[in-house]
């Protein structure tokens, strides 16, 4: 093959080679960084989701908050109130009549 043959075959299948190389840097390019893109995807949808979290975890800590403070009666906090001042009266009345049997 001369200089002049490979001029030739350069000019007439240069612009398909060079096309087709292109192509397969460009698969390989996007293949390559693919992970990365796909992080960024990630991190985008979790900060476009970031108002509804907040929204959401914000309700939730209103009614833990809610049963964790007595409130007039209907709270965990005020059952658990309840409960010791009973168990404080039975236990009150229970060391009386241990007083009574054992005397």
């Amino acid at each position: 093959m001369t200089t002049n043959d490979f001029l030739i075959i350069a000019e007439t299948y240069g612009p398909a080679a060079a096309g087709t190389i292109a192509i397969i840097a460009l698969i390989a390019v996007i293949i390559k960084s693919w992970p990365t893109f796909s992080k960024i995807v990630k991190v985008g949808d979790a900060v476009a989701d970031l108002p509804e979290t907040l929204h959401t975890i914000t309700t939730e800590i209103k009614t833990i908050k809610q049963e964790v403070l007595p409130n007039g009666g209907t709270s965990l906090r005020d059952a658990v109130n309840r409960t010791e001042n009973q168990i404080k009266i039975i236990a009150a009345i229970v060391a009386e009549h241990e007083e009574e049997i054992n005397h």
